[in-house]
């Protein structure tokens, strides 16, 4: 088996060689555009195929051979981008670029910034590469700005309370990526425990509070804001792991809420230093009130963009591309289209649900934009797959799955008909 995938491997970087020596030939005197990518730690495939398909020639920045980006690049330039400055700006003054850009992995954002203003192309900006890379310099920009916040606490110091054991706490790690490590703290056992499972590790510990999650994706324009889609998600009841159970894309809310919502993001994302590029930003209604709307997290780049994009008719990675580019195109709020439909992706917890998900979707496959049916971890956490469910009409998808007893009881709840 190990023979097998390295054969596989290689094989698969001699195609994307040969990809890229015919892209270099065909691109011609297209404008450039740079691409960031770890690689494996974190490929830029989506945005790389939309950029060539938009009319550039794709330069490449990765510390290993970019093996998913390869079938779009014009040129592989072996460059750590989190760390490799001087010679990612010593390389990119040769090329001229029209943009720099990077797909869903908030540590490259540094690199941007620095690369982007070096080569003249629009940059986000120090202050969300800053505050996108750190929880509590994140939670400090936040609470200057009287915006929705949590109250934290510096990991090494709090202790908590016997007396009041209903106070529970979420550790998360100073600099996170995908809900890895993300801990929730319901006693001090839980809290020294973890301290000495992490012993060294910078993290700020927050106030665990209860109530419905959405997230909201969009691109900023010169520090104006344009939502694109709104997702609301549910986690599963795992501790102390926080497991995703569904997420509802363009979900039915009233429209008072997503107005709020949107309003809240805005006032957040101007307080957090985002002045252009693609962003997500994650908040929670404190016990479903929207009167009272917290920031979770967020980060100047995209989210779900595969997703998002089938959700909202749009291709997320193109409207941000061209976000970033000097001569834009206009922009609006999408969020308020009526006739987009639903998209609602469930995961499995166990092999009943899995199968009985499964069973259903062979069974309905009009209603089906994607299967999974091998175990997927995701942050620390590993599912054994999950479904995609799709419907232009949202009590439609509502009933069948209802019948079908794999609607997820909160869905029930907060959305019936």
């Amino acid at each position: 088996m190990r023979i097998k995938n390295i054969i596989k491997t290689r094989l698969k970087e001699l195609s994307g060689k040969i990809m890229i020596f015919l892209n270099q030939l065909r691109s011609g005197d297209l404008p450039v555009v740079i691409i960031l990518s770890k690689g494996k730690h974190g490929h830029s495939k989506n945005v790389s195929k939309a950029a060539k398909e938009l009319g550039f020639r794709v330069h490449i920045f990765c510390p290993e051979f970019p093996v998913n980006e390869a079938y779009y690049a014009s040129k592989w330039h072996r460059i750590d981008c989190e760390s490799d400055y001087a010679l990612a700006i010593k390389i990119a003054d040769k090329l001229n670029p029209s943009a720099v850009i990077l797909e869903s992995k908030h540590s490259l954002l540094v690199m941007q910034n620095e690369l982007a203003r070096a080569s003249g192309c629009i940059a986000v900006g120090h202050d969300s590469s800053v505050t996108s890379n750190s929880k509590s310099q994140m939670r400090e920009a936040l609470k200057s700005a009287d915006i929705g916040t949590l109250n934290w606490y510096d990991f090494e110091k709090l202790n908590m309370n016997e007396k009041e054991p209903a106070q529970r706490y979420v550790y998360k790690p100073e600099v996170g990526s995908g809900s890895a490590g993300v801990r929730l703290i319901q006693s001090n056992l839980d809290l020294e425990n973890l301290r000495a499972e992490y012993h060294n590790r910078d993290g700020i510990l927050e106030e665990f509070i209860v109530g419905r999650q959405f997230d909201l994706e969009g691109i900023a324009v010169d520090g104006e804001y344009f939502p694109l889609c709104l997702v609301e998600e549910h986690y599963g009841d795992a501790p102390p792991f926080f497991p995703p159970s569904w997420f509802l894309f363009n979900p039915p809310i009233d429209n008072v809420t997503r107005l709020k919502i949107v309003e809240n993001a805005k006032q957040a994302l101007k307080a957090l230093g985002v002045k252009n590029g693609a962003w997500h930003i994650e908040q929670r209604l404190r016990n479903n009130n929207n009167e009272d709307i917290v920031v979770l997290d967020y980060a100047n780049r995209m989210g779900y963009n595969k997703l998002v994009s089938y959700a909202t008719r749009q291709s997320f990675p193109k409207l941000y591309i061209q976000s970033m580019l000097p001569n834009k195109n206009s922009f609006r709020d999408y969020t308020n289209d009526k006739d987009l439909g639903c998209l609602l992706k469930i995961y499995a917890f166990d092999e009943d649900q899995k199968n009985r998900l499964l069973s259903f979707a062979k069974q309905n496959i009009d209603m089906v934009l994607e299967i999974r049916s091998l175990p997927q971890k995701i942050g620390d956490w590993t599912f054994l797959g999950f479904v995609v469910f799709k419907s232009d009409d949202f009590d439609h998808l509502f009933r069948k799955l209802s019948s079908a007893k794999l609607l997820p009881q909160k869905i029930y709840e907060y959305y019936r008909v």
